[in-house]
């Protein structure tokens, strides 16, 4: 039996968890900033970092500017100490004749002129986000006592567009569903406003937002920042199923007739928003779509701006969900065309629609793979890009890569043929992209291509791994098993301790996320080294991640497993591989199974110990939606459509009599995404059938505990103890 988990694979648990592993590993990716005939991007050294700057044609690469100029002209200005390997440069900009450099250090705006040497600070208008100027800076809208407002530049005036609006009912304000107000002083009325200009600045289409029959939800902060009491906070959230939604009546105002036109669709909730408003180029047509409630139907609506008058250019429709993550699309810039995404066949597939004509055309792209994005389209080559998984022969289906077709569905390239995942950034001009390629056993090659035959043109730079791998780190190891029908292709991957004995017996933990909007394996270098399982294998386990039946990004069929069936929790396949593991790699105790979850993943943790308690042992359940009933409106009517019985069969609350093994419930008191009245209800049923489990509440801590370092020590001493059958020797 291994024997783990001293004070030194703490240590390294430390070493290598989320917050820290960081400091091992340089340049995972390049994150471009687009010049006019360069690009910027930050290159990490032993001491920080530099700007380099690579020419877009001749691909040469240069340190952007003289750094430790820079950080003496910085430093004068501000008064600051600055250092040339950690300079605060945001939004970089260079010119096409290298002599002025724009840039921002996260409060002001500068411009460096290199050949005068000169640094000045820019004038720039102050953000306001009550506030919305049109395209040609003329006119600005505001909301100001629940009401749209309007002031021309040339004379300041100030006219008042709407008069009706007020409280909970007001006009154009962006309300974050992650606002959280202290119950004793109420909502803070700070609007934010939210309309969507035409491109000519004669008109704009807004909303209004009724609120008035939305429910509150309730976090009690028992450790407020002072005093004694406890504070009571509250936030507004529409339940699966409710009446009461906060409910979206759009608008249309035209400045040039000074009147307001309602456009014709009633009311809706929200949250069923899926792509726009966004004007047509002629500014005289509006864009449009959202779902209907349960999420088997949406709409693509055109929006005649005029009269309000909706056409609707197709409805998709699918006997499961369509699924919000696979419904995208992009318009041509001569407002001929729409290119659509769609499972209708099946697999998630680009459609060819003729907006003049209003009909489809043809479907662009088809085959058992899976268009997971629309990069850039050209209408003048008729060619549009996009990422996809799944169409290279013996490759994980999840890896991403860049293709190209025509609109008629002929002449689709790949280019990126590299065996990797490729994580992209194009220019501007759609002319380049930067690809970041990488897999979870290859550190990242960021490199300049183009975007006409994918040629590269300029080697950026590659991920450094060295500090890293001396630190013990291994590789985590793809692998691919059959699922539950035995002919079904599933991909995970395991991971390691680091100093992993082969010839040793260990524990194995799930680490399970079934989503079902996600993929839980990672599938980059920078996902593979940034993660939580790393770091509790270091403590002496196997982990291994599952994508099973059920999860997001591959087929409909594949898909449709979990559609109101987020009870499976892809069980099934994931005992089955790991049942297959076992049976291949000697190190492996069947025996001794944990599980580990956050949010939708601690619903998995606790659900597998309740069904299949004679295979997982132990599990650490953190922030989790034990019952779907008091979640999110969207995310459940979209996955478990709307309520039923089906919600109480999957709801852990039911199944707490079923616990056998050793559970650790963990919450945040103040997440206001998963509220912690899951868990605390959850208690409150193993309580009532006499279940013996653990449980913590973290005070001041919101969904994000899954990276609390508290909590994950916790993790690491719970599973510790109840797989590896030891105290583990802690340290300071």
């Amino acid at each position: 039996m291994n024997g783990q988990a001293s004070a030194i694979d703490f240590q390294h648990a430390e070493l290598h968890s989320y917050s820290s592993v960081h400091k091992l590993v340089r340049n995972l990716e390049v994150i471009p900033s687009w010049n006019d005939n360069s690009l910027t991007f930050k290159n990490e050294n032993e001491t920080g970092y530099r700007f380099r700057c690579t020419e877009l044609s001749a691909g040469k690469t240069r340190e952007a500017f003289n750094h430790y100029r820079l950080a003496e002209l910085l430093a004068e200005k501000t008064g600051k100490e600055i250092r040339p390997d950690s300079l605060p440069v945001q939004d970089l900009h260079i010119s096409a004749d290298n002599a002025k450099i724009t840039f921002n250090d996260g409060k002001t705006s500068w411009e460096y002129n290199t050949l005068s040497d000169v640094l000045t600070r820019i004038s720039t208008r102050p953000i306001n986000k009550n506030e919305s100027y049109s395209p040609d800076s003329t006119v600005k809208v505001f909301v100001k006592d629940y009401n749209l407002w309007m002031a021309r530049s040339d004379t300041g005036e100030e006219v008042q567009l709407t008069t009706d609006g007020r409280d909970h009912y007001d006009y154009a304000t962006f309300v974050s569903w992650w606002q959280v107000n202290e119950l004793d002083k109420g909502e803070i009325y700070s609007p934010e406003i939210e309309i969507t200009w035409s491109q000519d600045s004669k008109k704009f289409i807004f909303y209004r937002l009724d609120r008035r029959r939305v429910r509150n939800m309730y976090l009690l902060q028992s450790v407020p920042d002072s005093g004694w009491r406890a504070k009571v906070h509250y936030y507004e959230r529409d339940l699966p199923g409710e009446d009461s939604t906060e409910d979206l009546e759009y608008f249309v105002f035209d400045l040039e007739k000074n009147t307001t036109t309602s456009v014709a669709i009633r009311p809706f909730p929200s949250y069923l928003v899926n792509t726009g408003p966004g004007w047509f180029n002629d500014n005289k047509r509006i864009f449009f779509s959202k779902f209907a409630r349960g999420y088997n139907e949406l709409d693509y609506y055109v929006i005649d701006a005029a009269s309000g008058r909706v056409d609707t250019l197709f409805t998709e429709r699918a006997a499961t969900m369509v699924e919000y993550q696979m419904a995208f699309g992009e318009k041509t810039k001569d407002d001929k065309y729409l290119i659509w995404a769609s499972e209708r066949d099946g697999w998630s597939h680009l459609y060819l629609y003729d907006l003049v004509e209003k009909k489809l055309v043809n479907q662009i792209t088809r085959g058992e793979f899976v268009v997971r994005s629309i990069v850039s389209v050209d209408e003048k080559t008729r060619t549009v890009w996009f990422l996809a998984g799944g169409r290279e022969e013996g490759r994980d289906p999840y890896l991403t890569h860049l293709y190209k077709v025509r609109f008629d569905g002929k002449q689709l390239t790949l280019l990126t043929p590299e065996n990797a995942n490729h994580d992209i950034h194009v220019s501007p001009d759609g002319k380049y992209f930067v690809d970041n390629c990488s897999r979870i056993d290859m550190p990242t090659v960021s490199t300049l291509r183009r975007m006409i035959d994918g040629k590269v043109i300029a080697f950026l730079q590659e991920a450094d791994a060295s500090e890293l791998l001396k630190s013990g780190f291994r590789f985590p190891e793809p692998f691919v098993t059959k699922a539950r029908d035995g002919i079904t292709d599933i991909y995970g991957a395991v991971f390691f301790p680091y100093n992993f004995d082969p010839a040793e017996k260990y524990p194995v933990i799930d680490a399970s996320y079934t989503g079902p909007q996600a993929v839980r394996t990672p599938k980059n270098f920078k996902s593979a080294c940034r993660n939580n399982d790393i770091a509790l294998s270091d403590i002496g386990f196997i982990v291994v991640t599952i994508d099973g039946m059920g999860t997001a990004m591959r087929s409909k069929a594949f898909h449709n497993v979990s559609y109101k069936n987020l009870g499976d929790i892809g069980a099934p396949d994931h005992i089955k591989a790991i049942k297959h593991l076992a049976g291949e790699r000697s190190y492996i105790d069947i025996d001794r199974v944990g599980i580990y979850g956050h949010s939708a993943g601690a619903y998995d943790a606790v659900h597998a110990m309740l069904i299949h308690p004679e295979f997982y042992k132990a599990a650490f359940a953190m922030a989790g939606n034990h019952d779907n009933m008091m979640s999110k409106a969207w995310w459940d009517e979209q996955y478990m459509g709307m309520p039923g019985e089906h919600y109480k069969q999957q709801s852990n609350l039911e199944l707490a009599k079923n616990l056998r093994g050793k559970l650790f419930l963990v919450h945040g008191d103040m997440d206001q995404n998963v509220n912690p009245a899951n868990t605390i209800r959850l208690a409150g049923e193993l309580i009532k059938n006499n279940k013996d489990f653990d449980m913590l509440i973290v005070p001041n801590v919101d969904h994000g505990i899954i990276y609390d370092r508290y909590v994950n020590r916790r993790m690491w001493i719970f599973f510790a103890r109840n797989l590896l059958g030891i105290e583990p020797a802690l340290y300071e």
